[in-house]
């Protein structure tokens, strides 16, 4: 193992090892956007490509070790929070902002994340992508909320029912890495199931 991925659970990176390790407990170490992190949705089989959620930190982690892209065939990155990420060129990158705030009119928030299904969609149905490269990851700052929330939005507009949705999302949780954190996070969650199909 990389020795700048020592400190994660296989399950964090989602790799699977034979050998077994110690199970951190995130909440009493560092801040979940202190350390790099990523899940596969567990619903490969209703998605055009492979779906990963992720914080900055990971994406950081991907700008130093392109070969992580490769190895998660990941063919596009999408943020939804500010700041952006230099990654190579064969890589679509596309960032939508909003706040991770109580107050950030549910319209900015609606607006965002239609244009990030609809730039996964074309993505994923691009006749030319390459089977190989078809995975795309959506990270925010700390992987918690909006990207939570644009997560949910994608698997809703791809037809999961609402319930399917929820579990896949809440599937990607770890100690102290958990979704739809807080007031703001609820109200994320509660606005993506009321405004997308």
């Amino acid at each position: 193992m990389l020795p700048f991925l020592g400190h994660l659970s296989s399950h964090t990176i989602g790799v699977r090892e034979k050998r077994a390790r110690s199970v951190v407990n995130y909440a009493e170490t560092e801040e979940p956007e202190d350390l790099p992190h990523v899940a596969l949705l567990g619903v490969e089989q209703a998605l055009p490509g492979p779906l990963y959620i992720s914080n900055a930190r990971f994406v950081e982690m991907m700008v130093q070790r392109p070969s992580t892209l490769t190895s998660r065939h990941i063919g596009m990155v999408v943020s939804v929070t500010e700041g952006a990420h230099p990654l190579p060129s064969s890589v679509r990158y596309v960032q939508e902002p909003f706040r991770d705030r109580v107050n950030e009119p549910e319209e900015i928030i609606v607006e965002a994340l239609t244009r990030v299904v609809a730039a996964v969609q074309e993505f994923w149905t691009a006749p030319a992508r390459s089977v190989a490269r078809r995975g795309v990851l959506v990270h925010c700052s700390a992987g918690q909320n909006r990207s939570a929330a644009a997560i949910l939005a994608i698997l809703l507009s791809s037809g999961l029912s609402a319930q399917g949705a929820r579990d896949a999302v809440d599937g990607t949780s770890l100690d102290g890495w958990d979704k739809f954190v807080g007031e703001s996070g609820e109200r994320l969650r509660e606005i993506v199931l009321r405004r997308f199909p």
